[in-house]
């Protein structure tokens, strides 16, 4: 079960923008985000998120490297250095906590808002969360909270919360600071 928003530049997102987000080959000229929303995000349980790191472990043996292609059997990251830490902690005796599910990141270098798989792993007073790297500049990305509610109060101004500071965020490409939700969805 879950939700989530396509949300565009109000003033220079395009139809073609919009038709062609999310090929590779794509051009967008204004900034369009596709927001998974945390709450009800949690579409299995603990068992199947260990199962699908537990599978991949068992693909391997020995104290050798595993091959990279590994990491590509079933990855809830898309991020192959966040999988060998997931890999390392398996094998150092850490455990999935039930702290898991889809958040809003941000980039301070690019202004740009992704969502990622966030999990938490365990071991005595160890805790192991993901740490993302922007794409395109390769800074350390920051959980955020949106503040939903005050998009629409606020006439299509879209506010977030970065370590406790407010923000407005703000197009890349023109610094419009409204946007338009496109697209809702919703899956069970």
């Amino acid at each position: 079960m879950g939700e989530g928003f396509l949300i565009g530049c109000n003033k220079c997102v395009t139809k073609e923008d919009l038709d062609n987000f999310g090929r590779k080959d794509s051009n967008n000229k204004g900034n369009i985000f596709d927001i998974l929303l945390d709450r009800g995000m949690l579409c299995f349980c603990k068992e199947q998120l260990e199962e699908i790191y537990g599978i991949n472990k068992k693909s391997f043996s020995g104290n050798s490297e595993p091959h990279e292609n590994i990491y590509k059997i079933s990855s809830m990251t898309d991020d192959i250095n966040i999988d060998k830490n997931i890999y390392e902690n398996i094998n150092n005796g850490f455990e999935f906590t039930e702290y898991f599910g889809y958040i809003s990141y941000y980039c301070e270098n690019c202004k740009k808002l992704f969502s990622r798989f966030h999990f938490e792993m365990k071991k005595d007073n160890k805790i192991y969360k993901p740490e993302y790297t922007c794409k395109k500049c390769s800074h350390i990305l920051e959980y955020v909270y949106i503040a939903w509610e005050e998009y629409y109060e606020n006439k299509k101004v879209i506010n977030i919360n970065l370590n406790g500071e407010d923000k407005k965020l703000l197009c890349e490409n023109c610094g419009n600071d409204q946007f338009t939700i496109t697209s809702y969805y919703n899956w069970d």
